[in-house]
């Protein structure tokens, strides 16, 4: 009875989403700390047409339909928020990854492709900022010392305190500002500078 704590999956948690919309890969999650609200990604554009069938017309199977790719739950598993996709909101990530609510009220998503970036929107799904820093799409080839070109930015937290964006990519950690996404530091494996990280792509 001192033991470690014991976790029981709830079959019925979260309650079955609206509008006959398929719940896809959820490559992030996320809980809102101000209100316990879990924050999830739906990424619906991996779906095969069998699993999302049901947006056609006329439809070819009884259920389900592409649904938006950021969901908010409350505790009891309603959903709150639903919003966004490549049709809606132009540079959408088409590689999505993560999404973290801030204790402002933001929600930030991001993708792994290389055009995808960190993008902050309201809890509605009105786009705030965009970080950027996305390479050429031709003839780009990605090196460890680059810091204002990234391909892979999906992969992110944020230090509020400081006011930062910790982004991991390829050999090293890179730090931005939160606001401006100006480049600050970074470092490699056991703190090596970057000028020492080996320029190969890996």
């Amino acid at each position: 009875k001192n033991g470690a704590p014991m976790f029981k999956v709830d079959p019925f948690w979260p309650k079955p989403l609206p509008n006959r919309w398929g719940m896809q890969q959820v490559t992030g999650i996320s809980v809102e700390a101000a209100n316990d609200h879990i924050w999830f990604i739906n990424r619906n554009q991996a779906a095969e047409g069998d699993e999302v069938g049901g947006g056609g017309n006329p439809p070819r199977i009884l259920c389900c339909q592409p649904g938006p790719e950021v969901i908010d739950l409350d505790p009891e598993g309603n959903v709150v928020h639903a919003w966004g996709s490549k049709d809606t909101i132009p540079g959408w990530p088409t590689a999505l990854q993560t999404v973290i609510p801030d204790s402002k009220g933001f929600v930030w998503v991001s993708g792994t492709a290389a055009q995808d970036s960190i993008m902050k929107f309201t809890k509605e799904g009105k786009l705030v900022w965009d970080f950027g820093h996305r390479p050429p799409k031709e003839g780009f080839k990605e090196d460890n010392q680059n810091t204002e070109q990234l391909v892979s930015k999906g992969r992110f937290n944020l230090d509020e305190a400081a006011q930062e964006i910790y982004i991991i990519n390829q050999k090293r950690v890179l730090v931005y500002d939160m606001n401006t996404g100006a480049y600050k530091r970074g470092w490699g494996g056991h703190g090596m500078p970057l000028s020492e990280i080996g320029r190969a792509h890996v």
